[in-house]
């Protein structure tokens, strides 16, 4: 128990407690705007306070206060008709108790903490996560560490359930993204199960945490430090389920909530009216509030156009290139490298995620004939993540990526092509290439009918800086790379690339060439393969192919019907992705031109 003096420490400071009746001490409650909560009553002038919570019959309130030192949990109760001045928990120690949420249904408190695991034990260096019942009394028993799998060394903090009685809590392991993640762990038959990532649509390379998840798990908000488009550096963002059970998104939930000093600690009440969160704004921690609607604003600027049927019912083009899907990609000059599955099912491409210029690998799914909008694949890394391609039976993707290589700690300073495989439960960890007993540095693959990988590739024996390459699929391997020569390699650069599935052409993006027709640096050229197994030398595919700017990342729809690729214009920093009849491919074989 608190000692007298640290009891009376939180009271003392504001001596006579104002006389306040009525839900939510009859405060009037704000609308568009954050505003303080209990100005000068609760959130001080003086000292910090922190993570709001109500009952759900409304008569009790909970926070945290430092005081000497420590964080603890401090109630203040409505008794006949009058909210009493605020008191240490009946547990409160000289331990610190923190981050605290109330369960949906009120029956349990969850809340971060130093204090022993087992009674005589040693103050934790960490935090671990603590819960504390109800008795039949209406008293709080005395708190209980959850113990393992979800406390271990790294510690953890912020806890929050849902009705489902799955955790959400954030923790600083090796594991993560970056620095400090968000973690679930499901309510398993009376435990907890392991902790699960919830991945790099909520996760970010920077510090992710103090999450609260919705009862029904619809939406988590949370805190994260120092992304692009933070407003103080430390800002309140949220994330809304989709219908296939992945995250959207986080968006920053702006200006009505997040300043430029800071924002954590965020909380829903029980009834779903308001949304209280801790801001630095003032020059230290206080309680602020905001209508709840606020989260359903978010969610209908968050809703993705319903998009039905194959190729997301798009208009098919003509032999006249026309931009690709403008309300799923070309919202970022980053939407990058598109590819279908075979099935027609499934959508990936690279984007941004963090506004970092970085890229990750994102995918869409088709549900009930639906499209479910983008999210974040679970293969990603920290690192880039790029250039994607899947093979023709669709179990095997290939990508791009500067992640480190097995047995090493530091990303690579170039790109390797990695792959992921499809399991009953989704896609595999991924693997690096090996062809020929090494790993295959370069990107951008695409793979044939017979399993046979094309790829751009960088080695002592190039031609130029980057070559393509070919590396048969025999026996469940990959032989040694072959370079195709200079009939298609030269001095310049050949990258992004796509072959057609019985190899019978080729399409290449060239930097630098001079004889370029677009007005940027790189176009789109194609070579076909005779019968005898030989290429023809690349030809500048022209307009309307090529034109204003960079034509990258070419790709053939599964089915033959449409030729897709990117073109970056850099005189208007501005991107699209293009697709057009494939039967514009057939203008270019080297029988035809003859003709």
């Amino acid at each position: 128990m608190l000692s007298l003096e640290l009891a009376l420490g939180f009271s003392t400071q504001q001596r006579e407690f104002p006389h306040l009746k009525g839900p939510y001490f009859g405060q009037t409650a704000p609308r568009e705007k954050a505003e303080v909560f209990l100005d000068g009553i609760i959130s001080t002038l003086n000292d910090p306070e922190m993570c709001a919570a109500f009952t759900w019959d409304g008569k009790e309130f909970y926070f945290n206060a430092l005081h000497q030192g420590s964080w603890n949990i401090f109630v203040t109760r409505e008794i006949e008709g009058r909210w009493m001045p605020p008191e240490p928990i009946s547990f409160a120690s000289h331990y610190t108790d923190r981050d605290f949420t109330i369960s949906p249904d009120g029956s349990r408190i969850y809340f971060g903490s130093n204090r022993p695991r087992h009674q005589g034990g040693e103050k934790l260096k960490s935090l671990d996560i603590f819960v504390t019942e109800r008795t039949p009394a209406g008293q709080w028993s005395a708190p209980k560490n959850i113990g393992f799998p979800v406390n271990t060394e790294f510690g953890e903090n912020y806890p929050s359930v849902a009705n489902s009685g799955n955790l959400y809590f954030f923790s600083c392991r090796d594991d993560g993204w970056g620095g400090c993640d968000i973690y679930r762990s499901r309510w398993d038959e009376g435990s907890y199960a392991a902790p699960e990532n919830l991945g790099n649509a909520i996760n970010s390379k920077k510090n992710d945490w103090d999450a609260v998840i919705a009862p029904d798990e619809s939406y988590i908000i949370f805190s994260s430090q120092d992304r692009l488009d933070s407003i103080g550096g430390q800002d309140l963002y949220i994330s809304f389920r989709q219908a296939d059970g992945s995250w959207s998104q986080a968006r920053n939930m702006g200006e009505r909530v997040n300043s430029e000093s800071g924002e954590i600690c965020p909380s829903i009440s029980l009834d779903g009216k308001y949304f209280f969160f801790t801001s630095r704004r003032r020059g230290k921690a206080d309680i602020f509030w905001i209508d709840a609607k606020i989260i359903t604003d978010l969610k209908a600027k968050d809703d993705f156009p319903v998009l039905k049927g194959p190729y997301f019912g798009q208009k098919p083009p003509g032999m006249t290139p026309e931009v690709f899907a403008p309300e799923v990609l070309n919202v970022s000059k980053h939407d990058i490298c598109s590819v279908f599955s075979p099935q027609g099912d499934e959508f990936y491409f690279a984007t941004d995620l963090e506004g970092d210029d970085s890229a990750d690998i994102v995918w869409m799914r088709k549900r009930d004939n639906i499209w479910t909008k983008p999210t974040a694949v679970p293969f990603n890394s920290p690192y880039i993540d790029n250039d994607i391609c899947i093979s023709l039976d669709g179990n095997r993707v290939f990508f791009r990526s500067w992640r480190p290589l097995p047995g090493e700690n530091q990303p690579e300073e170039s790109s390797y092509i990695w792959f992921s495989e499809r399991t009953e439960i989704g896609w595999s960890k991924a693997r690096p290439v090996e062809c020929g007993g090494s790993f295959v540095k370069g990107g951008y693959p695409s793979a044939t009918k017979n399993g046979t990988l094309y790829f751009p590739h960088r080695s002592d024996k190039n031609v130029g800086e980057s070559d393509i390459h070919r590396s048969r699929f025999i026996d469940g391997a990959y032989g040694p790379p072959v370079n195709l020569g200079s009939t298609i390699n030269t001095k310049y650069i050949e990258g992004d690339m796509c072959v057609a599935p019985d190899e019978s052409f080729l399409i290449v993006s060239c930097w630098h060439r001079p004889d370029h027709v677009g007005g940027g640096e790189s176009d789109l050229y194609i070579s076909f393969r005779d019968s005898s197994g030989n290429w023809s030398a690349l030809k500048n595919m022209g307009k309307p192919i090529n034109d204003t700017g960079n034509e990258n990342c070419p790709m053939l729809s599964p089915d033959g019907k449409y030729f897709f690729f990117f073109r970056y214009d850099p005189k208007t920093d501005s991107s699209d992705t293009f697709w057009v009849d494939a039967k514009i491919i057939e203008e270019y074989r080297p029988d035809r031109l003859k003709q």
